[in-house]
């Protein structure tokens, strides 16, 4: 609130509590700022991963086909009731690796731990029976003891081609230590890689004379999606690659893997792999960002196909082939950002598939300092336009800075395929913008209440006083031009009050100063001002003397605590008037609102002036009150009020009508009731009604006007005395049609 744009808040700001609330955003935001750095809070570890999945899912990596070709053998059902016995021997392994080598497979992927022997094996065997007495056993042992040993004929089969054998890292401490094939350049032990206790091994007799021997560890996130497969892992100070990657190097004929990291950090940071000519790029604990496609297209057969010769002979030539148990009984549905794959063997197809074909995304080491950057500015200047300007306009800015920062994400994704973590920041700025709106709601509502408790004299009956005796500025008393909204409130049928209390002068009195002290309190109450006194009523104005940028807004709200409280009024004014023996009659009142400009200050002569208001905007108060009791509503409002405030509260239109001071004709509006009566479906089928009651009577259908008028009488909150009037308005005009020019506004007096 200003008086002559100056603040008679300049120092509410000290109040204790208010300056405890200040702080109370930029607290906030420290807090989650640090959240975003400190990834062990794991506050926004699900806006990000709902964010990238959401890229991925619009903008999905399309399939395409991968050179060299990879293709994926299941151990499925069919292939287990068609070849019977369950486990497997390694004898069918070794055959089925046999046969790859005959289609030209490039890699085999053992995508299977085999941690024990072969117990269908003929030695296994021999232990088992070797302590039983039964007749005629030697021959049998002895027959036994002449065949070759499973476990070593599969790791003779790998002698064919290029074979990796798989490991499972656990938490669990053991003291497993799977077999390296592998050197790797430039390890370090600071790497954040992903860290194990133990490990589940394949046995030495199969690990030692494969080509390769990695891990078959996935990674599933909190909500059971995979969405990062590890390719670098760590146990016991030393670096383990996954069998995927082991394949890659294999592929490549190297048995060296080249670390890659960030040279602009002060500590190690992995970036990527080098194997042989393949560039991976990896995360900093090690794992590849899945991009899966929707609709995985990976070349797959039954293991039955391949025993049984049923595969084209040149559909694995070449290939990276993945070999792995799927059906029943084991691993569920691998769930992705975008699609479900039946196990992770096929999760495994699609990551190396992704890999051959350099499709990879990347979470730049810079990305996580422009996630909070872009956090700490907009809240800053979401701040500060809250603080320093309006809610509203922090607001606004809030509401463009995160779709912002979500097509900022969006365009990085797409065009260079790096991960931008837009819904952290997002969220973190929705809850900084709501807390610095809530502290700015209490702040602004101790203000009001420092000033009803500091200044109330500017709300007050003498408030043109207390602003006259303000001699900062002398201007201020100068007469200037400023909108301003009046009311003009009085009482209705005063003659017959006068008649009814004629032997009671003094209870007459008291009625009115009752009626004239219980709605000024109302003004006071909405920041309006009482202009002056006429008899049985009053003049009030918003926005003049006191600067109220929501005068029209407050003098309508005023206007509703009037016919509230005329309610308790009345009660008791009839106790009262019960208490002299006088009949009592419901007091009524009548209400002019209009807003326009006016000429506002010191007016008088040179031995008594007083601060008034004067101009458009008054007329049209005075003749709004004067017609209210005509029309019916006690609430009257122009229609520069109603243009201000229609979409807060009810009004109805109730008039057309010329004036001869004014060039347009004017329409004139009822107040019907607050937001919650706008909101209300009975009162919009009445607005109906009446929008089809003027339609039809500026276009003199007179039958029409006549029949809305029977249906609105019908309707909650109707306005009787006003469709009277209407009507005698019509039988006037059936009578009397109007000219040609008429534009449907009446020009005669009120009816």
């Amino acid at each position: 609130i200003e008086v002559n744009g100056e603040s008679i808040l300049a120092d509410w700001r000290h109040k204790p509590a208010l300056r405890w609330s200040y702080p109370i955003p930029f607290i906030i935001l420290a807090l989650l700022t640090y959240a975003m750095w400190n990834p062990a809070f794991h506050l926004f570890q699900t806006p990000q991963q709902r964010t990238f999945d959401a890229y991925q899912t619009f903008a999905p990596r399309l399939p395409t086909s991968a050179t060299p070709p990879i293709a994926v053998i299941d151990i499925d059902d069919r292939a287990r009731s068609a070849l019977t016995q369950w486990p497997w021997p390694r004898t069918r392994y070794a055959t089925m690796i046999e046969k790859l080598q005959s289609a030209g497979a490039r890699v085999v992927v053992l995508d299977e731990v085999f941690a024990t022997r072969d117990q269908t094996s003929p030695d296994q065997i021999l232990e088992t029976w070797w302590s039983t007495p039964t007749e005629g056993l030697d021959s049998a042992l002895s027959i036994l003891s002449e065949l070759p040993d499973h476990d070593a004929l599969l790791a003779q089969s790998f002698r064919a081609l290029p074979v990796v054998t798989s490991y499972e890292l656990t938490s669990d401490f053991n003291d497993a230590m799977p077999w390296v094939k592998a050197d790797i350049a430039m390890p370090s032990s600071a790497l954040a890689l992903r860290l194990f206790n133990g490990a589940t091994t394949t046995i030495r007799p199969l690990s030692s004379p494969s080509a390769g021997n990695g891990s078959r560890n996935i990674a599933m996130d909190g909500d059971g999606r995979v969405r990062a497969l590890p390719l670098l892992s760590k146990m016991k100070e030393r670096i383990y690659p996954s069998a995927l990657l082991e394949a890659i190097r294999l592929s490549h004929g190297t048995e060296l893997y080249e670390l890659l990291m960030d040279k602009n950090a002060d500590t190690p940071i992995l970036t990527g792999v080098k194997v042989g000519e393949q560039v991976i790029d990896l995360t900093p604990d090690g794992s590849l960002y899945l991009y899966p496609t929707p609709q995985p297209n990976i070349t797959h057969y039954s293991a039955a196909d391949l025993l049984n010769d049923a595969i084209p002979a040149d559909a694995l030539q070449d290939a990276f082939v993945l070999i792995g148990p799927r059906g029943q009984g084991y691993a569920p549905l691998i769930a992705t950002a975008t699609s479900e794959l039946p196990n992770a063997t096929w999760l495994q197809a699609e990551a190396l598939h992704q890999i051959l074909n350099d499709q990879f995304l990347t979470r730049p080491v810079w990305a996580l300092w422009a996630e909070i950057g872009a956090l700490i500015g907009a809240s800053l200047i979401v701040i500060a336009l809250a603080y320093y300007a309006s809610g509203i306009w922090a607001g606004l800015i809030a509401l463009l800075a995160i779709p912002g920062l979500f097509y900022g994400g969006w365009y990085a994704f797409t065009t260079e395929a790096l991960l931008l973590d837009a819904g952290s920041p997002a969220l973190a700025l929705i809850s900084v913008t709501l807390t610095t709106l809530i502290v700015t709601m209490i702040r602004t509502s101790a203000q009001r209440e420092y000033v009803r408790t500091a200044f109330g004299h500017y709300l007050s009956n003498n408030a043109v006083n207390s602003i006259a005796q303000n001699t900062a500025s002398e201007a201020f008393f100068n007469a200037e031009k400023r909108q301003a909204t009046v009311m003009v409130c009085g009482l209705r049928s005063f003659p017959a009050l006068e008649r009814r209390y004629a032997g009671h002068a003094d209870e007459l009195g008291h009625l009115i100063n009752e009626f004239l002290t219980e709605m000024t309190t109302q003004v006071h109450q909405t920041q309006g001002t009482i202009n002056r006194y006429i008899g049985d009523r009053f003049i009030a104005t918003w926005n003049a003397p006191l600067t109220d940028k929501q005068h029209h807004q407050h003098a309508i709200e005023c206007a509703l605590r009037m016919l509230e409280s005329l309610d308790r009024l009345n009660r008791r004014l009839e106790d009262r008037a019960r208490g002299l023996g006088i009949d009592f009659v419901q007091v009524e009142m009548g209400v002019g609102i209009s807003t326009g400009d006016c000429i506002a200050g010191l007016m008088g002569s040179k031995l008594h002036d007083e601060y008034s208001v004067i101009g458009e905007a008054v007329r049209d108060a005075h003749q709004l009150y004067a017609a209210s009791e005509t029309y019916g509503p006690a609430v009257i409002v122009s229609e520069e009020t109603y243009g201000k405030v229609d979409h807060i509260f009810a009004l109805l239109e109730i008039d057309f009508v010329e004036n001869p001071d004014k060039p347009h004709a004017q329409r004139i509006f009822a107040l019907i009731g607050n937001p919650v009566m706008k909101a209300n479906p009975k009162f919009r089928a009445l607005e109906e009604a009446h929008l089809a009651f003027f339609t039809a009577f500026q276009a003199q259908n007179w039958e029409e006007a006549l029949n809305v008028i029977k249906q609105a009488r019908e309707l909650s909150g109707a306005v009787p005395s006003l469709y009277d009037l209407y009507a005698k308005r019509i039988y006037y005009y059936v009578q009397n049609p109007p000219d040609e020019n008429w534009i449907g506004a009446h020009n005669r007096p009120v009816i």
